[in-house]
């Protein structure tokens, strides 16, 4: 693989983990990239294996899973954190990714300690 390929993708997930990655659709991200949305949807794949879409999906859908391991958090507040404007909606789309609702993994998890 072409290492400005590889460079340029690297940059890409590097800007996807920034803070608000998660919000950052394929537009944007090209444009900061220096590349067209079709030039970096496609680069994207060849190097990743799988579509922008697809993987900003998981990402989001990782990071909501890290976040719902804090009871401080509520699942409406997580949504909205990681890009979905009705909670749910990011209901349907953790139980269709992961097989249960955030509710159900929260009650799967340890209960923490209080600090």
């Amino acid at each position: 693989m072409d290492g400005r390929i590889q460079f340029t993708v690297q940059f890409a997930l590097e800007l996807m983990a920034q803070g608000d990655g998660h919000h950052l659709t394929l537009a944007p991200l090209a444009h900061r990239v220096g590349l067209s949305p079709s030039r970096c949807a496609y680069l994207f794949k060849l190097e990743m294996g799988q579509s922008y879409q697809s993987f900003a999906h998981d990402l989001r859908m990782k990071q909501a899973k890290d976040l719902l391991s804090n009871p401080r958090h509520g699942i409406k507040e997580i949504a909205c954190r990681v890009g979905f404007s009705q909670a749910h909606n990011f209901a349907r789309a953790f139980k269709t990714h992961f097989g249960q609702s955030p509710s159900e993994y929260r009650r799967t998890l340890p209960v923490r300690a209080e600090p």
